[in-house]
């Protein structure tokens, strides 16, 4: 896909990405809701020294960081917490860490509860302070200068994490559901559908206006007839050679179309790519190349006959796409309308002013 296909189809169905996002935040903020909370509460410590030892505090902050997690103080916690939680359970729940350059410990404790949470980092806090004055460094004192708080809001899962995530997700989804949508095996509903499929441009969309193609081939100023195309043709990037070689898929009438271009004053050569694709490898490099389906074809069968002529070695000059119209003949037009009915293909079996194409 294109990038000019992939943001129309953005466009087309941006409802889609739309819906996927509400839903995906919904759908985070709904997933936050059903996980389990867990709250966190955090007291401070204090080390001090005195001036002997000022020095070294700083130093020992590590050793006395590994001392919240020694089996003396974690069981100390415990007996504060009333024994209450095992010694491995106070280990997994309680961390500790220090601010760069200070003498500050900060105690964290973590639990379902807000309450226990509180209760546990002040424990630990009370544990290591005590344990870090009674240790061998002499002079030196730590005393919990914050005191842990009731956690009034868990600190996981986080919402804001949770719903960004939703959200992209969502969006994703949405993204996934457009382009299936768009890539279902469709009939094209607009001109530059054919052109994506092909990745070529469409040159002329031969029939009635009454066809919804034809009438926006119209509006864009696109040739309808056959003189128009053969102008097309000749105006292409690197003006054909020898020969214009119309490649049909799923029986388009590229015989009649050929002969119609050949009294344009076009050598024009015809294969069928459904049967003879391979003849495509012989080719000349001077010969223009355009597809001809019917406008009723589907998507992939643009795309799909495309492929066939690039596996080849043939890049696709432009498409003609065919329209069904009505049967009306020349004398029930106006005059006005003669130039342009006389280029559109009629049934097979059918006159077009005089001559058969």
């Amino acid at each position: 896909m294109t990038t000019a296909a992939l943001w129309r189809t953005l466009r087309e169905r941006w409802w889609l990405l739309a819906a996927g996002a509400v839903i995906g935040l919904i759908g985070g903020l709904i997933v936050n809701a059903a996980l389990p909370h867990s709250y966190e509460s955090k007291g401070q410590i204090l080390v001090e020294a005195d001036a002997a030892q000022s020095a070294e505090v700083t130093q020992n902050l590590p050793t006395y960081l590994e001392l919240a997690t020694a089996d003396s103080t974690v069981t100390k916690i415990s007996k504060l917490m009333g024994e209450r939680m095992a010694a491995a359970d106070v280990a997994s729940s309680v961390s500790v860490t220090s601010p760069e350059n200070t003498s500050i410990i900060e105690v964290t404790a973590e639990d379902e509860d807000p309450a226990t949470a509180q209760r546990l980092s002040s424990a630990a806090a009370t544990a290591l302070s005590e344990n870090i004055g009674d240790g061998k460094d002499k002079g030196v004192s730590a005393s919990v200068v914050l005191k842990p708080a009731v956690p009034s809001s868990p600190s996981s899962p986080n919402p804001v994490i949770i719903a960004p995530i939703g959200l992209v997700v969502g969006l994703l989804a949405g993204l996934v559901a457009a382009l299936a949508l768009n890539g279902r095996d469709r009939r094209p509903r607009r001109i530059d559908d054919a052109a994506d499929a092909a990745e070529a441009p469409v040159l002329a969309v031969l029939g009635s206006s009454e066809h919804g193609l034809a009438a926006e081939a119209a509006e864009q100023g696109r040739p309808r007839t056959l003189q128009g195309l053969a102008g097309a043709i000749h105006g292409l990037d690197g003006a054909p050679g020898a020969r214009t070689t119309l490649l049909g898929i799923d029986g388009a009438p590229v015989g009649r179309l050929a002969e119609g271009l050949s009294e344009e004053g076009l050598a024009v050569r015809t294969i069928d790519l459904d049967a003879d694709a391979d003849v495509l490898v012989a080719m000349g490099d001077d010969e223009a190349t355009i597809l001809v389906g019917a406008a009723g074809a589907r998507v992939s069968r643009f795309a799909r006959g495309a492929a066939m002529a690039r596996w080849r070695g043939k890049r696709l000059d432009g498409v003609v796409m065919l329209a069904d119209g009505s049967e009306e003949r020349l004398d029930e037009v106006g005059e006005s309308e003669k130039h342009e009915a006389a280029g559109e293909l009629p049934h097979e079996g059918e006159e077009n002013d005089g001559r058969r194409i």
